[in-house]
């Protein structure tokens, strides 16, 4: 049985005269659902926390314009607000791990959603031709299937997290406004005719461990040359043709990939040399100072007879009583990189 809920006349008219306002001023009516049909005439909503799945085709095509979900609902259902041309929020959903297929297709003045840090899934066609849409940060998403975006022709910006796997194919078909999308550096992360549209697509920019793997890159040449490849592609896509934006972005990512291992590998050698002359340092050392305490043992001298040594164990035990075993051993794993 659904609920009706209207906060009492008498009660917002004492409001009205304290606050020294016209009492004559109608209030929006919130309507509390718990299931089951909602009348057409209802324009703001809020879900009972009962409710943990909105579903599929419920407020289709109705004259909702605002509705309050809470962090324990879920999933929104395919083609749940379709066509809901008077839909301008939608606040709460932070609990929200799917958005279904057409959940929100032409909400064409769907300008506010508030979603937190468990949204996974964007279904196909999800936001197709909201067109009042400006902008998503939706750090948690895993995939965004294909036509997500399409036609949301005011949205400029988009941000991902480290957590995206896969764009599909036309995701921002037709995004005329989009200038920057920031996301990871993945390997096929994106899909043929990603940017297909978006005349104003300008500026991509990466998200996740590749800033802290550079950053500990040991010669600054390197970190150098690294900013240099990553900012390439802002002065590419500025001039790449309309229907090349998205080859552009996919021969950058497999660049900056590869230029990324080679320095990786270029570091881990360099600390690996270094630990060999660290050892040697630390051996020669450890000799000086036997010799100048009156050790037995001298550079100069020479033994009658030459033993049979174990060169494996003997550096070994060398590198234990030096200190190159601890060193190294606690020192170079910290720094090398993954």
């Amino acid at each position: 049985m659904v609920v009706y809920h209207q906060i009492g006349l008498d009660l917002l008219q004492a409001n009205d005269i304290i606050n020294g306002r016209d009492s004559t001023i109608s209030r929006p009516i919130v309507y509390l659902y718990k299931g089951g049909p909602v009348p057409l005439y209802v324009t703001h909503i809020r879900i009972d926390k009962s409710i943990k799945v909105i579903p599929n085709e419920l407020f289709s095509e109705s004259n909702v314009q605002e509705v309050e979900m809470h962090n324990g609902v879920y999933k929104i259902g395919k083609l749940a607000f379709y066509n809901c041309r008077c839909l301008e929020r939608i606040s709460g959903a932070t609990g929200v791990q799917v958005i279904d297929e057409g959940a929100f297709y032409r909400c064409r003045r769907l300008k506010d959603l508030e979603v937190g840090k468990k949204l996974e899934r964007i279904g196909q066609g999800a936001f197709s031709r909201c067109g009042s849409l400006q902008g998503l940060k939706i750090p948690s998403v895993k995939i965004v299937d294909g036509y997500a975006f399409q036609f949301c022709i005011s949205m400029t910006d988009v941000e991902f997290g480290e957590e995206l796997e896969q764009m599909e194919e036309f995701a921002f078909l037709n995004c005329y406004s989009l200038r920057r999308v920031a996301m990871p550096l993945k390997m096929d992360l994106i899909s043929d005719n990603i940017f297909q549209g978006c005349t104003s697509m300008a500026n991509i920019e990466l998200v996740g461990e590749v800033h802290s793997t550079i950053s500990h890159f040991s010669l600054q040449v390197w970190r150098d040359e690294m900013k240099d490849e990553i900012d390439m592609i802002n002065q590419v896509l500025a001039t790449a043709p309309i229907h090349g934006k998205t080859a552009a972005a996919r021969r950058w990512i497999r660049r900056v990939l590869a230029r990324v291992k080679h320095f990786t590998n270029e570091h881990n050698r360099s600390l690996e040399e270094s630990a060999a002359l660290l050892e040697l340092s630390l051996w020669r050392d450890n000799l000086k100072g036997e010799i100048d305490h009156g050790s037995e043992f001298s550079l100069e001298s020479k033994p009658k007879k030459r033993a049979r040594i174990d060169v494996d164990c003997a550096r070994q035990e060398r590198r234990m009583t030096c200190g190159a075993n601890i060193v190294i051993k606690n020192v170079l794993p910290f720094l090398q990189l993954k």
